[in-house]
């Protein structure tokens, strides 16, 4: 019983490290697409070159697959936790 409460409270506290990060990685992302757009309007304005704009993309594409992989740990967490707090639960 004891194992079966600490493996939930695991869980939890996984769950929500996990939610703080996907927030803070969500933000990460909006900022690098802001940069992105920045960064084309000024290639299109002939103020930045054509290695700013394709860095920029680089930068928003990896800030987005952090934040796929954080969320997709996230709802693995969140499973794991259901399936805990479920037990060994057999339909009748």
């Amino acid at each position: 019983m004891l194992t079966a409460l600490q493996e939930v409270e695991d869980n939890l506290v996984l769950a929500d490290q996990l939610r703080q990060q996907a927030e803070w990685q969500q933000r990460a992302l909006q900022a690098a697409r802001r940069n992105l757009e920045i960064t084309q309007d000024q290639y299109r304005a002939g103020t930045a070159s054509y290695l700013a704009v394709v860095t920029a993309q680089t930068a928003a594409y990896t800030s987005e697959s952090s934040w796929l992989a954080l969320r997709d740990r996230q709802l693995a967490a969140v499973n794991q936790l259901l399936k805990n707090i479920a037990g060994r639960w057999q339909p009748v």
